[in-house]
């Protein structure tokens, strides 16, 4: 899907992309920040596509070398990412995204890491 396709500001898709990666080579991401970034982008009228540019966002921090992660009751390790190829991984956020009873119910899907 291209940004015409989606109709996104291309600026401002590039950034919400950068700032997950900086913050994910400092600390875990949650999930809040990447969907709230992927909504910015959307030009007006494209509410509908939401879940489709959250997706989009998502498999390309993947790309950049982030990955979801589900955090441990253990500290050692604190989390684990999970161990899924690039396409499962996005398909399963879009599913849980899809399912959700209430928006804020979005912050118990994943958080996000810098793994390289």
């Amino acid at each position: 899907m291209t940004d015409t396709d989606m109709r996104v500001d291309t600026a401002e898709y590039r950034e919400e992309l950068d700032y997950p990666i900086s913050y994910a080579k400092e600390d875990w991401v949650p999930f809040h920040p990447v969907q709230g970034g992927a909504g910015g982008t959307l030009r007006p009228g494209q509410e509908n596509r939401f879940i489709d540019i959250t997706v989009r966002l998502i498999s390309d921090l993947y790309d950049a070398g982030v990955r979801p992660i589900d955090l441990l009751a253990a500290d050692d390790p604190p989390y684990a990412v999970w161990d899924l190829p690039k396409e499962a991984a996005p398909a399963r956020i879009r599913l849980a995204l899809e399912h959700l009873a209430e928006p804020a119910d979005s912050l118990d899907i994943c958080r996000f890491t810098y793994v390289g």
